[in-house]
Protein backbone atom coordinates (compact mmCIF):
# COMPACT_ATOMS: atom_id res chain seq x y z
CA UNK A 1 0.00 0.00 0.00
CA UNK A 2 1.53 3.56 -1.14
CA UNK A 3 1.52 6.47 0.61
CA UNK A 4 -1.39 7.31 -1.79
CA UNK A 5 -3.41 5.27 -0.74
CA UNK A 6 -2.82 5.66 2.94
CA UNK A 7 -3.26 9.28 2.23
CA UNK A 8 -7.11 8.57 0.74
CA UNK A 9 -7.96 6.41 3.32
CA UNK A 10 -6.79 8.26 6.40
CA UNK A 11 -7.49 11.84 5.39
CA UNK A 12 -11.40 11.26 5.28
CA UNK A 13 -11.64 9.52 8.70
CA UNK A 14 -9.73 12.58 10.39
CA UNK A 15 -12.95 14.72 10.70
CA UNK A 16 -14.30 11.74 12.78
CA UNK A 17 -12.20 11.41 15.17
CA UNK A 18 -11.30 15.06 15.87
CA UNK A 19 -15.25 15.54 16.32
CA UNK A 20 -15.29 12.01 18.39
CA UNK A 21 -12.49 13.86 20.35
CA UNK A 22 -13.53 17.22 21.15
CA UNK A 23 -17.51 16.42 21.60
CA UNK A 24 -18.90 16.45 25.20
CA UNK A 25 -20.86 14.02 26.89
CA UNK A 26 -24.34 13.29 25.60
CA UNK A 27 -27.50 13.41 27.15
CA UNK A 28 -29.28 10.06 28.00
CA UNK A 29 -32.16 9.21 29.91
CA UNK A 30 -33.23 5.98 30.56
CA UNK A 31 -35.52 3.78 33.33
CA UNK A 32 -34.95 5.10 36.42
CA UNK A 33 -34.56 0.82 36.93
CA UNK A 34 -31.23 0.63 34.97
CA UNK A 35 -28.87 -0.17 38.01
CA UNK A 36 -31.67 -1.37 40.20
CA UNK A 37 -32.28 -4.86 38.86
CA UNK A 38 -32.97 -5.94 42.07
CA UNK A 39 -31.86 -6.60 45.79
CA UNK A 40 -30.34 -9.89 47.36
CA UNK A 41 -32.37 -12.69 48.05
CA UNK A 42 -31.82 -14.82 50.99
CA UNK A 43 -31.40 -18.18 50.52
CA UNK A 44 -31.05 -21.00 53.32
CA UNK A 45 -28.28 -23.44 52.99
CA UNK A 46 -28.34 -27.03 51.82
CA UNK A 47 -27.13 -28.33 55.03
CA UNK A 48 -30.17 -26.21 56.75
CA UNK A 49 -33.13 -28.49 57.74
CA UNK A 50 -35.53 -25.63 55.89
CA UNK A 51 -35.98 -26.30 52.17
CA UNK A 52 -38.06 -23.95 51.66
CA UNK A 53 -38.81 -20.78 53.13
CA UNK A 54 -41.18 -17.26 51.66
CA UNK A 55 -39.36 -13.99 52.79
CA UNK A 56 -40.57 -10.48 53.35
CA UNK A 57 -37.84 -7.80 51.82
CA UNK A 58 -37.56 -3.88 52.04
CA UNK A 59 -35.08 -1.91 51.14
CA UNK A 60 -33.77 1.48 50.54
CA UNK A 61 -32.08 2.65 47.04
CA UNK A 62 -30.16 5.41 46.56
CA UNK A 63 -27.91 6.82 43.46
CA UNK A 64 -27.34 8.33 40.53
CA UNK A 65 -27.97 8.08 36.82
CA UNK A 66 -27.78 9.40 32.76
CA UNK A 67 -24.72 11.50 32.10
CA UNK A 68 -22.37 11.05 34.19
CA UNK A 69 -24.61 10.77 37.48
CA UNK A 70 -25.97 14.31 36.42
CA UNK A 71 -29.62 12.99 37.72
CA UNK A 72 -29.97 11.36 40.99
CA UNK A 73 -32.67 9.37 42.96
CA UNK A 74 -34.16 7.67 45.85
CA UNK A 75 -36.54 5.12 46.31
CA UNK A 76 -38.60 2.89 49.14
CA UNK A 77 -38.63 -0.93 47.49
CA UNK A 78 -40.26 -4.09 48.99
CA UNK A 79 -40.84 -7.42 48.04
CA UNK A 80 -42.30 -10.91 49.06
CA UNK A 81 -40.01 -13.85 47.54
CA UNK A 82 -39.98 -17.74 47.88
CA UNK A 83 -36.63 -19.53 48.33
CA UNK A 84 -36.16 -23.40 47.37
CA UNK A 85 -33.26 -25.72 47.85
CA UNK A 86 -33.50 -28.71 45.51
CA UNK A 87 -30.06 -30.16 46.06
CA UNK A 88 -27.30 -29.15 44.29
CA UNK A 89 -29.63 -26.35 42.76
CA UNK A 90 -31.21 -23.45 44.43
CA UNK A 91 -34.26 -21.57 42.98
CA UNK A 92 -35.76 -18.28 44.31
CA UNK A 93 -38.49 -15.96 42.62
CA UNK A 94 -40.61 -12.95 43.54
CA UNK A 95 -42.70 -10.15 42.93
CA UNK A 96 -41.47 -5.85 44.03
CA UNK A 97 -43.12 -2.96 44.24
CA UNK A 98 -41.01 0.56 43.97
CA UNK A 99 -41.72 4.02 44.37
CA UNK A 100 -39.36 7.33 44.80
CA UNK A 101 -38.41 10.52 43.63
CA UNK A 102 -36.30 11.28 40.80
CA UNK A 103 -34.51 14.54 39.81
CA UNK A 104 -33.77 15.65 37.06
CA UNK A 105 -30.06 18.30 37.24
CA UNK A 106 -29.11 21.24 35.46
CA UNK A 107 -27.56 21.66 32.39
CA UNK A 108 -24.44 24.39 32.85
CA UNK A 109 -24.92 26.17 29.65
CA UNK A 110 -21.42 28.79 30.20
CA UNK A 111 -19.20 28.85 27.56
CA UNK A 112 -21.05 27.25 25.14
CA UNK A 113 -20.81 27.28 21.37
CA UNK A 114 -22.16 25.21 18.42
CA UNK A 115 -20.99 24.69 14.68
CA UNK A 116 -22.52 24.68 11.32
CA UNK A 117 -22.47 20.56 11.39
CA UNK A 118 -25.06 21.04 14.89
CA UNK A 119 -22.03 19.20 17.03
CA UNK A 120 -21.94 20.52 20.26
CA UNK A 121 -18.42 22.02 21.59
CA UNK A 122 -17.85 23.58 25.14
CA UNK A 123 -19.10 22.58 28.52
CA UNK A 124 -22.35 21.33 27.74
CA UNK A 125 -23.42 18.52 25.70
CA UNK A 126 -26.59 19.13 23.86
CA UNK A 127 -27.87 21.57 21.38
CA UNK A 128 -31.48 21.68 23.37
CA UNK A 129 -30.07 22.67 27.07
CA UNK A 130 -32.49 25.04 27.47
CA UNK A 131 -35.65 23.09 26.83
CA UNK A 132 -33.35 20.25 29.19
CA UNK A 133 -32.90 22.52 32.12
CA UNK A 134 -36.74 23.64 31.51
CA UNK A 135 -36.94 19.52 32.86
CA UNK A 136 -34.76 20.14 36.32
CA UNK A 137 -37.10 18.97 39.25
CA UNK A 138 -37.79 15.97 41.33
CA UNK A 139 -40.60 13.58 39.41
CA UNK A 140 -42.34 10.49 41.02
CA UNK A 141 -41.29 6.61 39.49
CA UNK A 142 -42.92 3.21 41.01
CA UNK A 143 -43.53 -0.11 39.21
CA UNK A 144 -43.75 -3.67 39.78
CA UNK A 145 -41.69 -6.27 39.18
CA UNK A 146 -40.59 -10.04 39.24
CA UNK A 147 -37.36 -11.71 40.16
CA UNK A 148 -35.76 -14.28 40.20
CA UNK A 149 -32.78 -17.10 39.46
CA UNK A 150 -31.26 -20.17 39.91
CA UNK A 151 -28.03 -21.44 41.37
CA UNK A 152 -25.50 -24.86 41.31
CA UNK A 153 -24.79 -25.07 44.61
CA UNK A 154 -21.32 -26.62 45.92
CA UNK A 155 -21.31 -27.22 49.78
CA UNK A 156 -18.04 -27.59 52.06
CA UNK A 157 -17.10 -28.04 55.60
CA UNK A 158 -18.95 -24.48 57.36
CA UNK A 159 -20.46 -23.43 54.15
CA UNK A 160 -21.37 -23.55 50.32
CA UNK A 161 -20.41 -22.19 47.24
CA UNK A 162 -22.69 -21.27 44.55
CA UNK A 163 -20.64 -21.17 42.08
CA UNK A 164 -23.12 -19.92 39.03
CA UNK A 165 -26.17 -18.40 39.56
CA UNK A 166 -28.67 -17.14 36.86
CA UNK A 167 -30.50 -13.85 37.63
CA UNK A 168 -33.20 -12.23 35.88
CA UNK A 169 -35.41 -9.06 36.57
CA UNK A 170 -38.38 -7.73 35.07
CA UNK A 171 -40.36 -4.19 35.55
CA UNK A 172 -42.84 -2.29 34.62
CA UNK A 173 -42.59 1.81 35.38
CA UNK A 174 -44.77 4.29 35.97
CA UNK A 175 -44.95 7.65 36.90
CA UNK A 176 -44.18 11.05 35.38
CA UNK A 177 -40.74 10.43 35.10
CA UNK A 178 -41.69 8.36 32.10
CA UNK A 179 -43.77 10.96 31.45
CA UNK A 180 -41.39 13.58 31.18
CA UNK A 181 -39.20 10.68 28.80
CA UNK A 182 -42.20 10.18 26.45
CA UNK A 183 -42.99 14.04 25.93
CA UNK A 184 -39.08 14.62 24.82
CA UNK A 185 -38.91 15.72 21.31
CA UNK A 186 -36.51 13.53 18.95
CA UNK A 187 -33.49 15.98 18.73
CA UNK A 188 -33.05 17.02 22.69
CA UNK A 189 -31.27 13.69 23.74
CA UNK A 190 -28.62 11.04 22.35
CA UNK A 191 -30.70 8.67 24.15
CA UNK A 192 -34.03 8.37 24.78
CA UNK A 193 -36.21 5.57 26.41
CA UNK A 194 -39.36 5.75 26.30
CA UNK A 195 -40.32 2.31 26.84
CA UNK A 196 -41.99 1.25 30.25
CA UNK A 197 -40.24 -2.07 30.72
CA UNK A 198 -36.96 -2.46 31.97
CA UNK A 199 -35.50 -6.03 32.10
CA UNK A 200 -31.90 -7.69 32.85
CA UNK A 201 -29.95 -10.98 32.40
CA UNK A 202 -27.35 -12.02 34.62
CA UNK A 203 -24.71 -14.36 36.04
CA UNK A 204 -23.95 -14.56 39.78
CA UNK A 205 -21.57 -16.29 41.99
CA UNK A 206 -21.66 -16.38 45.77
CA UNK A 207 -19.31 -17.75 49.13
CA UNK A 208 -21.81 -18.07 52.07
CA UNK A 209 -20.50 -19.15 55.57
CA UNK A 210 -22.29 -21.07 58.39
CA UNK A 211 -22.41 -19.33 61.77
CA UNK A 212 -24.34 -20.69 64.85
CA UNK A 213 -27.09 -18.17 64.31
CA UNK A 214 -27.34 -18.26 60.58
CA UNK A 215 -24.72 -17.09 57.41
CA UNK A 216 -22.96 -14.58 56.14
CA UNK A 217 -21.45 -14.11 52.72
CA UNK A 218 -20.31 -11.81 49.30
CA UNK A 219 -22.43 -12.31 46.42
CA UNK A 220 -20.93 -10.51 42.35
CA UNK A 221 -23.01 -10.48 39.71
CA UNK A 222 -22.54 -9.06 36.40
CA UNK A 223 -25.70 -8.56 33.64
CA UNK A 224 -26.84 -6.66 30.62
CA UNK A 225 -29.99 -4.85 29.87
CA UNK A 226 -32.68 -6.90 27.33
CA UNK A 227 -34.36 -5.21 24.47
CA UNK A 228 -33.39 -2.95 21.26
CA UNK A 229 -33.49 -0.05 23.83
CA UNK A 230 -30.15 -0.56 25.13
CA UNK A 231 -28.35 -2.84 23.10
CA UNK A 232 -26.67 -1.90 19.40
CA UNK A 233 -26.38 1.48 20.67
CA UNK A 234 -22.97 2.55 18.77
CA UNK A 235 -23.08 6.34 20.85
CA UNK A 236 -20.16 7.93 20.86
CA UNK A 237 -19.92 9.96 24.26
CA UNK A 238 -16.70 12.01 25.12
CA UNK A 239 -14.36 9.67 24.26
CA UNK A 240 -15.92 6.35 24.85
CA UNK A 241 -18.19 4.51 23.05
CA UNK A 242 -21.33 3.03 24.32
CA UNK A 243 -22.39 -0.24 22.79
CA UNK A 244 -25.26 -1.62 24.84
CA UNK A 245 -26.05 -1.24 28.87
CA UNK A 246 -24.93 -3.63 31.43
CA UNK A 247 -24.19 -3.90 35.39
CA UNK A 248 -21.44 -4.95 37.45
CA UNK A 249 -22.98 -5.49 41.42
CA UNK A 250 -21.61 -6.83 44.85
CA UNK A 251 -23.38 -7.49 47.95
CA UNK A 252 -22.46 -8.37 51.35
CA UNK A 253 -25.45 -10.04 53.72
CA UNK A 254 -25.56 -11.73 57.24
CA UNK A 255 -28.43 -13.66 58.62
CA UNK A 256 -29.40 -13.73 62.74
CA UNK A 257 -32.44 -16.38 62.91
CA UNK A 258 -34.74 -15.27 60.55
CA UNK A 259 -33.15 -11.64 59.78
CA UNK A 260 -30.86 -10.60 56.78
CA UNK A 261 -29.69 -7.42 56.64
CA UNK A 262 -27.96 -6.78 53.32
CA UNK A 263 -26.21 -3.55 51.35
CA UNK A 264 -25.57 -3.68 47.98
CA UNK A 265 -23.63 -1.89 45.34
CA UNK A 266 -24.38 -1.46 41.77
CA UNK A 267 -22.15 0.00 38.79
CA UNK A 268 -24.32 0.08 35.71
CA UNK A 269 -23.87 1.57 32.02
CA UNK A 270 -25.03 5.71 32.92
CA UNK A 271 -25.64 4.45 36.55
CA UNK A 272 -24.78 3.96 39.95
CA UNK A 273 -26.88 2.56 43.02
CA UNK A 274 -26.66 1.56 46.66
CA UNK A 275 -29.02 -0.42 48.47
CA UNK A 276 -29.37 -1.07 52.15
CA UNK A 277 -32.23 -4.07 52.78
CA UNK A 278 -33.46 -6.33 55.33
CA UNK A 279 -35.11 -9.98 55.03
CA UNK A 280 -37.27 -11.22 57.23
CA UNK A 281 -38.12 -15.15 56.74
CA UNK A 282 -41.84 -15.38 57.19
Amino acid sequence: MNRVTLHRLIVPTLPFFLVAACTTPQAFYSSPFNGNNGDYQTIPLVSDSVRSATYASIALWSGNANTHGHDYYNAFHMGISRSHNLGVIQAWYGATVTWGGFTLGHWDTTGASNNSSGINFGPHPVKAVNYLNSLVGTYYFGGEGFNGGMNAVMPFDGGEWRFIGFETSLNHEIGNYLTVRQNMPDTVATLDVRSDFFGTLGLTTELVRKTNTGQFGWRWGVGWAMGRNYNFLNIADNGTHVGGYGYIDFAFHWTLHRYTGFFLINTATKANAFHLGFNIRL
